[in-house]
């Protein structure tokens, strides 16, 4: 008997689990947008990625391509891969955080947070809301100033994304990247 002939002896297809370069490409963007690595930080060698993700190097490398093409990214030869896209003008993110006053980046939040929270009730769904609580109660069980605004960014974050609006959470990482970038710290 022939088993490709016959539907009973064939084998369910096991579930697709994403690739390494997929799941390792998600954790690094996840952790850019949270603010876990801040706008011009440098990330750690391939090496020590491969060695974090138990992978190999080159699927490090397609993880953090796949990564640059989204601009989250840029790679220096011989300095390293840095958060954030390689500068188009003469002015750095630095300089322009330089020019901010903590009451810019309060107004852009006061003008853009209600919008989006009216968008995210409208499309959340409920594993969304689930994590949106978790990381509510995260932030009010901490008593670290540099923890709770982790919580904070990664909750609007979530919000944003909720949102279904890609260009809302885009303007959320930007944010994150403003309020926990170690120079706005001073």
């Amino acid at each position: 008997m022939n088993p490709q002939s016959n539907d009973e002896t064939k084998l369910p297809q096991a579930p697709k689990r994403p690739s390494g370069v997929k799941l390792v490409s998600a954790y690094l963007q996840r952790a850019i947008e949270t603010g876990a690595y801040s706008q011009g930080e440098r990330l750690p060698a391939e090496r020590q990625l491969a060695q974090t993700f138990n992978t190999a190097r080159s699927t490090v490398r397609r993880a953090l391509d796949k990564l640059e093409k989204a601009g989250l990214i840029s790679r220096r030869l011989g300095s390293g891969t840095f958060v954030g896209a390689a500068p188009q003008t003469s002015g750095s993110l630095l300089d322009f955080i330089d020019g901010l006053s903590p009451l810019d980046l309060i107004d852009a939040r006061a003008a853009v947070e209600p919008f989006t929270a009216r968008l995210a009730a409208e499309h959340a769904d409920a594993r969304t809301i689930e994590d949106l609580e978790g990381v509510l109660e995260s932030a009010a069980t901490t008593y670290d100033q540099d923890d709770f605004a982790t919580w904070d960014g990664e909750f609007h974050l979530l919000l944003s994304q909720a949102s279904a609006n890609l260009f809302l959470s885009h303007v959320f990482r930007q944010i994150n990247h403003v309020r926990l970038n170690a120079q706005w710290g001073r």
